[in-house]
């Protein structure tokens, strides 16, 4: 399953980075905004952990259609939450995906887009408490699929965007493992 996995995300990826050496128009956003995960890391003895919210740090490379997503999530803080809060570490995610973006309305100074795509979400872990070694590896990289939500407003070869957007995993639970990014940017045509 993991090969087919990371096959699925080369051959995504591929094809992004093919739309856009194809495309008329390249287009570059750096991005910065809020991270949240969805849900709860693990439940140890009845007490959940928890990461908090953190900032996260991005790059769009989009060439028509298809959009390459890189998005970072700074170290945010996990908490044992219980009877008390205590924090035993910190985490951070990196993903990187291909994405489809699809802009079902022409655009009028603003233009809403909606994205769909996949690819590989790696999360590190720092723990201090050595009682849950065993829980968070590392490190952990899993296939992911991303979809979103966004708008753009460009004036001339620059705008700006705001964007929604989730990635799931594709874990055990019954909706997958969710991953939000809140983010805004610049966004720069290049050709």
């Amino acid at each position: 399953m993991v090969r087919l996995d990371r096959t699925l995300v080369l051959v995504v990826l591929a094809a992004s980075v093919a739309g856009c050496a194809s495309s008329s128009g390249i287009h570059i956003a750096p991005t910065l905004g809020a991270f949240r995960p969805g849900d709860r890391i693990d439940t140890v003895s009845g007490e959940e952990l928890e990461m908090d919210n953190s900032l996260a740090l991005g790059l769009n490379v989009e060439g028509g259609p298809v959009r390459g997503t890189l998005l970072y999530a700074t170290g945010g803080t996990i908490s044992r939450r219980g009877v008390s809060v205590n924090d035993i570490g910190d985490g951070s995610l990196l993903a990187l995906t291909g994405d489809l973006v699809v802009r079902p309305i022409p655009r009028v100074v603003v233009q809403p887009y909606g994205l769909l795509g996949a690819g590989l979400k790696r999360q590190t872990f720092s723990i201090e408490d050595a009682s849950f070694d065993e829980l968070f590896p590392e490190d952990r990289t899993e296939f992911a699929f991303h979809i979103g939500l966004g708008a753009d407003a460009m004036f001339g070869r620059m705008g700006i965007l705001l964007e929604i957007s989730d990635f799931i995993a594709t874990d055990d639970s019954p909706f997958g493992r969710h991953d939000t990014f809140v983010t805004t940017g610049i966004r720069v045509r290049m050709r």
